[in-house]
């Protein structure tokens, strides 16, 4: 009797809401000193996916730590001109 290939079992669960275009929104959103909160609110998502995303996709995160680095340092050189 001949083998049958295994069939790919259902990962189960509902696809991701996450676009690779959510990295430049998440980067602008970041700029204005947007918290996960926010970014929840503004992707319509839980901040339990907001922290998902961070860890299943390092571009994401990359861009939220760039544009929040981006906002302290304007921040920090506002404070040493006064």
């Amino acid at each position: 009797m001949a083998k049958s290939k295994p069939t790919k079992k259902n990962p189960g669960g509902r696809p991701t809401d996450y676009k690779k275009t959510f990295c430049k929104l998440a980067f602008r959103y970041a700029l204005l000193g947007a918290t996960d909160e926010d970014l929840a609110s503004f992707f319509e998502v839980s901040t339990v996916t907001i922290a998902s995303w961070k860890h299943k996709h390092p571009e994401f995160l990359k861009a939220l730590t760039r544009g929040k680095t981006e906002v302290d340092a304007k921040v920090a050189e506002s404070f040493y001109k006064r």
